[in-house]
């Protein structure tokens, strides 16, 4: 049977993942001066143990399963399975880090796999990474405090939340929307782009508009009645609404971004046909439910909405009509999975957003 979590810890896991499964290793090699080493196709793959060793090693966040020298060398990481967000899939991606996998292993992913998740810029066709968990970066504000309704990113920058507005300090996990607010598509954004949205955060911080740029701290803001808006991710809301339904989400009229904390296979891995065959397993409609009953983000599997549907409990049921799980047709229409920031981009662009933040 199919069961809800009652509660989880407010963390958020997009960054903290980032955090964990790529930025020390990239940081390592910049830090000694040595440029991230590019691996080719033929030195990704070793013998495979799967056929004689039914087991593998994952590294994911707990709580994001279903449970009750001058040559840096190139070896195993000691993982069969990765999960981190796709900003930092696409490094991966670009630099070899990780191996295609074989879709004869995985007929569900194949089949079930949400459409607008199937072509993101850096993995065409999804080769190299399948999504886990998806979620939306959009507006989160607290409806009886504020007093009216937030419809576009433009609100945010009303007199009546002067100081009372928070943005994200993480560039890959603010620019999007942003861009989206002055009618940018971010699935082809330029730096022009970029810059104009910068123009204009750096606007709102003169006039005293943002009261200040958070990591996943936001919700304690927003919960305290310090903020009554701010830039947030949908799982986080979800949460944050089980103890007061005044706190509402919103995709703005321009649209929000999509994102995805991704599978991955690293180079190297022992056990890649069992990583492939637990990914489907996944896929199938009965487990990615049972997933989503459990961690309350943008399911990457619509036909586990009628899984759910028919499950015996009231409370499990009804996630199958929650539009944050299971976005409707007109939500859809307003997400879009944003380009990725290119390795030669980010140096300048980082140095841009972190001197607004005040990094």
């Amino acid at each position: 049977m199919l069961q809800t979590a009652s509660r989880r810890p407010p963390l958020s896991r997009r960054s903290l993942l980032a955090a964990l499964g790529g930025t020390a290793a990239l940081g390592a090699l910049a830090g000694c001066g040595v440029p991230a080493a590019y691996v080719a196709p033929g030195d990704r793959a070793v013998a495979d143990e799967s056929a004689r060793d039914n087991k593998l090693t994952w590294a994911n966040w707990p709580l994001y399963i279903d449970t009750d020298n001058d040559d840096p060398g190139h070896r195993s990481t000691g993982r069969d399975l990765i999960v981190i967000s796709d900003w930092m899939c696409a490094r991966y991606v670009r630099l070899g880090w990780v191996q295609e996998m074989d879709r004869a292993r995985q007929p569900n992913v194949a089949r079930y796999l949400d459409p607008l998740l199937r072509t993101p810029a850096f993995d065409k066709g999804r080769r190299f990474t399948v999504p886990w968990q998806s979620g939306i970066t959009g507006i989160a504000y607290n409806r009886r405090a504020l007093g009216r309704e937030i419809r576009a990113v433009s609100d945010l920058w009303a007199e009546d939340l002067k100081g009372r507005v928070t943005l994200l300090s993480g560039l890959d996990e603010s620019f999007a929307l942003l861009m989206q607010g002055d009618g940018v598509d971010i699935t082809r954004w330029t730096a022009d782009d970029f810059h104009r949205a910068c123009d204009q955060v750096e606007r709102q911080v003169r006039r005293g508009q943002i009261r200040r740029f958070t990591g996943n701290d936001y919700t304690k803001d927003l919960v305290s009645g310090d903020v009554l808006a701010c830039q947030a991710y949908s799982g986080d809301v979800i949460q944050l609404q089980a103890d007061n339904p005044d706190i509402r989400f919103v995709v703005p009229e321009e649209g929000a971004e999509l994102w995805s904390d991704s599978l991955m296979i690293p180079d190297r891995a022992r056990h890649k046909a069992n990583a492939e065959r637990l990914i489907d397993y996944y896929y199938a409609p009965e487990a990615a439910a049972r997933l989503a009953a459990w961690v309350n983000y943008v399911c990457p599997v619509p036909a586990a909405r009628e899984v759910l549907a028919a499950a015996e409990d009231k409370d499990t049921a009804a996630l199958a009509g929650h539009p944050l799980i299971f976005p409707d047709s007109g939500m859809r229409r307003r997400l879009a999975v944003a380009r990725d920031i290119t390795s030669a981009e980010r140096p300048e662009f980082t140095r841009r957003w972190n001197g607004i933040v005040g990094f």
